[in-house]
C-alpha cells in the first residue's frame, strides 16, 4: 500500500510539471516577459530591498532568469539611505554593496541612472558613492544631496562623458565650491531642489544647461539673475517658489537674452515676477505659465504689476505664444495679457477673480485670442453658476468651422473644466452635454467635492 501511496504522489509530481509546461505564460516572448519585470520593479532596482519581487523573478526558471539578466532595468539603481541609517539597519551594507555590483555587472556597458533617496549615514553613502564612481563614465543621471557629499570633493578619475541629467538636493557644505561636475561635456538637464546659493556654491557648465529647474532654493541678492545670464542657451526654464528673488542691492539689471528659450514656467509673488520679467527677452517663446500666490493682502494694483511685466516682455520679445496658463490672478490681469498675446491656442485659466468676465469677453474671437483651439478653466469653490452662462455662449460662438470663418481663424475643439461645487455638479453636466453634442467640442468635465 506504502509503495502505491508513493508512485501516485511521483505521477501526480509529473502530472503536475507537465502541466505546467503548457502553462500559456510560457508561451510568452522573451520581449513580453521582459516588459513585465519592468512594470512590476517601476523600472528601477531598489539596492537596499534583496526581498523585491525583482530579485526572485530570476529565480523561477532558466529562461526567466536569461531575460531577468539581459533586462535593461539593472541599469537604473535606487539606493534609499533612509533604510541605513544607526537607527534603522534594516539591510547590512555588506548586502547592499553586493547588490550594487550585481547590477553594475549585468547593466554591461549601458548607461547608468542613479538615484541617492533620502537622507542616511554619511559614511554608508560615501561606501555606496565609492564603489559607483569607478563607472562615473557610465553615468547618465545622478540624483543626489549635495548635503551628503564630503567636505573634499570626490574625484570622478574615470570622467563623466555620458552625464546628461542632474538633480541636487539640499545645501554643500564645502569651503569651497563644488567643481566635481564642471567638465561634464553632455550635460544638458539640471534640477535644483532646496539648494543653498546655486550659482555660487557649484561650478557647472550653465552655458550647456537646456533644461533647468529650481524649486524651493535659496539665492543671494541678485543671484538669480546672474544664474539666468549664465545659462544663454536654455531652451525650457522652471522656477517654482524660490526664495531671495527679488533684488535688494539696489544694483541694475543688464538685458538678459534668452534666444532659444520656448518654455517658461514661473511661481513667484508678483514682486518677484516684475523682477524676473523685466529685462527679458525670448523671442521663440511659444508655452508661458505664470502662478502668483493666493493671498488676501493682494490687489487690482499688484495683478497690473504682474500683467505690465508680461505684456511688456513679449512685447520687446516679439515672441509667438501658443500656450498661456496663469493662475490666481484677476480678470483685469487675464484681460491685459489676452490683448497682446493674440496668437495663443491653448489658454488655461486656473483660479480667476471674477473669471466670468474673461468668459465674456471670449464670445467674441476677434479682439480675444482668434485661433483659441482648447480652453481650460478651473474655478474656485462655488464659481461655477457664474461661469457656465458665459462658457456656454463661448463655446457656441467658437465652434464655428474653419471653412466659415477662413483659415485665420480657429476652431474651438476641447474644453477641460474643473469644478468645486458645494451642492454637486450635476446641473452643469446637464447644460454643458448637449452644448458638446451640439457644437462638436469635447467638453471633459471635472468634480472636485468639497464638503458642506
Amino acid at each position: 500500500m506504502n509503495k502505491l501511496k508513493t508512485r501516485r504522489s511521483e505521477l501526480e509530481l509529473q502530472v503536475s510539471y507537465q502541466t505546467s509546461l503548457l502553462s500559456p505564460i510560457r508561451r510568452l516572448p522573451n520581449e513580453l516577459l521582459s516588459e513585465i519585470l519592468v512594470y512590476c520593479s517601476g523600472g528601477r532596482v531598489d539596492v537596499c530591498s534583496p526581498r523585491a519581487d525583482i530579485w526572485n523573478f530570476g529565480k523561477v526558471c532558466k529562461r526567466w532568469r536569461d531575460v531577468s539578466v539581459s533586462s535593461e532595468v539593472w541599469s537604473s539603481i535606487d539606493v534609499p539611505l533612509e533604510g541605513m541609517t544607526p537607527w534603522n539597519t534594516s539591510t547590512p551594507i555588506a548586502m547592499v554593496t553586493h547588490l550594487v555590483d550585481l547590477c553594475l555587472r549585468r547593466s554591461r556597458d549601458r548607461s547608468l541612472s542613479v538615484k541617492f533617496i533620502e537622507i542616511g549615514s554619511p559614511t554608508t553613502f560615501k561606501d555606496i558613492f565609492d564603489i559607483l564612481s569607478r563607472y562615473s563614465h557610465r553615468w547618465e543621471e545622478l540624483f543626489v544631496s549635495l548635503s551628503m557629499l564630503p567636505v573634499e570633493p570626490p574625484a570622478l578619475d574615470y570622467g563623466l562623458t555620458r552625464l546628461n541629467f542632474l538633480r541636487f538636493t539640499g545645501a554643500y557644505k564645502g569651503p569651497t565650491p563644488l567643481d566635481t561636475f564642471k567638465h561634464a561635456q553632455q550635460l544638458r538637464r539640471l534640477q535644483l531642489v532646496s539648494v543653498t546659493k546655486p550659482l555660487l556654491s557649484l561650478l557647472l557648465p550653465w552655458a550647456q544647461i537646456t533644461d533647468f529647474k529650481a524649486v524651493l532654493c535659496q539665492f543671494r541678492p541678485g543671484e538669480y539673475m546672474e544664474m539666468l545670464k549664465a545659462m544663454p542657451n536654455v531652451v525650457r526654464f522652471i522656477s517654482r517658489w524660490n526664495k531671495g528673488i527679488k533684488r535688494t542691492n539696489g544694483a541694475d539689471t543688464h538685458p538678459i537674452h534668452l534666444r532659444r528659450l520656448k518654455t517658461f514656467e514661473l511661481e513667484a509673488f508678483p514682486s518677484e515676477m516684475y523682477t524676473i520679467l523685466q529685462p527679458l527677452t525670448f523671442p521663440l517663446l511659444t508655452d508661458l505659465t505664470l502662478v502668483t500666490s493666493v493671498t488676501s493682502t493682494l490687489d487690482s494694483s499688484t495683478f497690473a504689476l504682474v500683467a505690465d511685466s508680461v505684456v511688456s516682455a513679449v512685447s520687446r520679445s516679439f515672441c509667438r505664444l501658443t500656450s498661456l496658463s496663469l493662475r490666481s490672478v484677476d480678470s483685469a490681469c487675464v484681460s491685459r495679457i489676452l490683448r497682446h498675446t493674440r496668437t495663443v491656442k491653448h489658454l488655461e485659466l486656473r483660479y480667476i477673480h471674477s473669471a466670468q468676465v474673461i468668459l465674456q469677453q471670449l464670445i467674441c474671437p476677434s479682439p480675444f485670442v482668434p485661433r483659441l483651439r482648447s480652453f481650460s478653466l478651473e474655478c474656485v469653490v462655488d464659481q461655477g453658476a457664474t461661469c457656465i452662462g458665459p462658457l456656454v455662449s463661448m463655446i457656441r460662438s467658437r465652434s464655428y468651422s474653419d471653412h466659415d470663418q477662413g483659415a485665420d481663424f480657429g476652431c474651438l475643439r476641447m474644453v477641460n473644466l474643473t469644478l468645486r461645487e458645494r451642492r454637486g455638479v450635476d446641473s452643469f453636466v446637464a447644460i454643458l452635454q448637449p452644448v458638446g453634442i451640439e457644437t462638436r467640442v469635447g467638453i471633459v468635465i471635472h468634480a472636485i467635492q468639497i464638503g458642506a
